[in-house]
């Protein structure tokens, strides 16, 4: 720690004294507004001398161009900070076959079956509105999409990212006559959810809430409240939806979240085998050379090794060293151990990870496996699939198309997916019937077909084909005494 002499001291405020001087002396000549000629110079009271230039503000008004960071950026729109960067969901996505395959499975089994329009209790057929609907489903758009290309991308971005966006613009009469499905990647949520900012590179558009469609307009260009109702400048609607997230209150997680060490570790695994095979998948070498070799033996060996021995296409080759009188070269494996198919059972595991977080059955991704004791569970995994995770995804998207549809004539549903195995099912059915637990008209019913009027189709049957022992004894003691 260094000392201050008071010698220092009284230096220090000579310069400080300096300084405010020279500050007098400049506002009073802007106050004067005195015009000089040539070089201005300002004498302070300790007889130093200082170019009056140090001390002028500078003239320019420009601001810095440099970009300002994200989170500075969120602060100023209002906006909420995302709990995961949807480009690292979308990483996993592109580079993991599993990941990809279960989204896809995911969207195609909700959205897939295609919908049907059903007619509300306690109302009557509209024609009118009918056609209002059906055409919007068919033409959701000026061509770009259709209907189910959109319900595709909102489920892949649900079940990928946690949230989905629907982007709808209304008509004249306030209904709903065009939508179009809006990534979310770059969609960032207002703290009051009522409004939303899409935003790439510079550019950023807003949007209003579809819920507050008669009491909130706002500007699409900066995303202020819009007074103006007859102006060009007012934001669209989306319908926003999000999974439940603890950690955010205003963006959703999707199931992916609890198995992201998994995906990174498939990845993993996969580039540590094409590592292998790029490398002719064969254990490494020691070679050392021995004798009155040339300087440059050794690197011309360890360049033909690299570069004309390397590859699947390079496979099989012979080297042939002409060795000098007296010289010897020896190649030694380091590892002898065959690395082919490396973590095969670990990336099993991994694999069942995933499909575990999306409750998905291996068959539908095209993964056969059959159960622990030679049996097979999928239909137990089935149900658990349908049940937990289609049928949810599809109300969300009823709810979304109920809403912006707006009938009160016809209500959005989608068709069920049906995962039943019907050749187990006529199976058990024929056990049952020969067993006499149920007869054929009851088959019929719950297959949805109409009773034969024939007394002995709903009468019960036995099979014959076991009978006790004691009494064939008996048949055939019957059968002699004839």
């Amino acid at each position: 720690m260094k000392i201050l002499r008071k010698q220092d001291v009284k230096k220090i405020d000579n310069v400080y004294a300096d300084l405010e001087q020279a500050r007098i002396k400049i506002e009073s000549l802007e106050k004067q507004q005195l015009e000089t000629i040539g070089s201005v110079f300002i004498a302070t009271v300790n007889g130093n001398i200082f170019p009056a230039s140090r001390f002028t503000k500078s003239d320019s008004q420009e601001k810095s161009a440099q970009l300002k960071d994200t989170n500075y950026w969120l602060s100023t729109q209002g906006l909420g900070t995302r709990p995961f960067d949807p480009y690292s969901f979308l990483s996993l996505y592109d580079e993991n076959p599993t990941v990809y395959r279960v989204i896809n499975q995911i969207a195609t089994d909700a959205a897939g079956l295609g919908y049907k329009l059903v007619l509300k209790d306690r109302h009557k057929e509209s024609l009118t509105e009918k056609q209002r609907i059906v055409e919007l489903l068919t033409y959701p758009n000026d061509g770009k999409s259709t209907f189910r290309h959109i319900v595709n991308s909102l489920i892949i971005d649900y079940e990928l990212i946690g949230y989905q966006a629907l982007e709808t613009i209304r008509g004249r009469g306030k209904q709903v006559t065009k939508m179009y499905h809006l990534p979310v990647c770059d969609l960032y949520v207002h703290v009051d959810g009522i409004k939303y900012c899409q935003k790439s590179g510079q550019s950023e558009v807003w949007f209003s809430d579809f819920s507050q469609k008669d009491t909130l307009k706002i500007k699409a260009s900066d995303g202020s409240l819009q007074e103006d109702t007859a102006s060009s400048d007012i934001a669209h609607e989306i319908y926003f939806n999000k999974m439940y997230y603890p950690r955010s209150k205003l963006y959703g997680a999707p199931p992916l979240v609890s198995a992201i060490g998994q995906v990174v570790s498939m990845i993993g695994i996969r580039d540590y085998n094409l590592s292998f095979f790029e490398n002719l998948g064969i254990p490494a070498y020691l070679v050392t050379l021995s004798g009155k070799w040339n300087e440059k033996a050794g690197d011309e060996i360890h360049k033909f090794i690299n570069t004309e021995l390397k590859g699947a296409e390079n496979a099989n080759k012979t080297l042939v060293l002409q060795l000098p009188s007296g010289g010897q070269a020896n190649f030694v494996p380091i590892s002898t151990q065959a690395r082919e198919g490396s973590f095969r059972l670990y990336l099993d595991s991994l694999k069942e990870d995933v499909l575990a977080v999306y409750s998905m059955p291996p068959y539908r991704i095209g993964i056969a496996v059959v159960g622990k004791l030679s049996g097979s569970t999928a239909r137990e995994l089935n149900e658990i699939y349908k049940n937990g995770v289609i049928e949810p995804v599809q109300d969300e998207i009823e709810k979304m198309m109920n809403d912006v549809i707006n009938s009160p004539n016809y209500a959005f549903k989608f068709i069920d997916l049906d995962t039943n195995d019907k050749m187990l099912d006529m199976s058990l059915e024929t056990q049952a019937l020969n067993t006499g637990r149920v007869s054929i008209n009851d088959l019929k019913v719950k297959a949805g077909e109409e009773k034969l009027k024939d007394k002995w189709a709903s009468q019960h049957f036995i099979s014959r084909s076991m009978i006790p022992l004691e009494l064939m004894e008996e048949n055939i003691k019957n059968v002699k005494a004839k």
